[in-house]
């Protein structure tokens, strides 16, 4: 479904991947894919975990993939690092 995130089914990798930028001023960036599966646009009303939702260059994150009419984004994204949990897929 267009616009819809992808849902978690269990036994299965969730994507991961590096930060390779993010501009706090407009609260987007760009995710690279581990694996080298395309890159993927990251948005801070996708991001989970800070208060003031921002990404820092090299985080490593996790995330869900969407799809729709303007391309793939990242969606619930989430730093790896201990004690970050990431609110499960809808």
């Amino acid at each position: 479904m267009p616009g819809a995130a992808v849902p978690r089914m269990p036994g299965v990798a969730v994507p991961s991947g590096v930060v390779k930028w993010f501009d706090p001023d407009r609260g987007v960036g760009v995710i690279s894919r581990d694996g080298g599966a395309p890159d993927v646009a990251a948005c801070r009303s996708a991001v989970h975990g800070r208060a003031d939702r921002t990404l820092l260059a090299g985080e490593r994150v996790f995330f869900d993939i969407t799809e729709d009419a303007s391309g793939i984004r990242a969606d619930n994204i989430c730093r790896v690092a201990p004690g970050v949990r990431c609110p499960p897929a809808e």
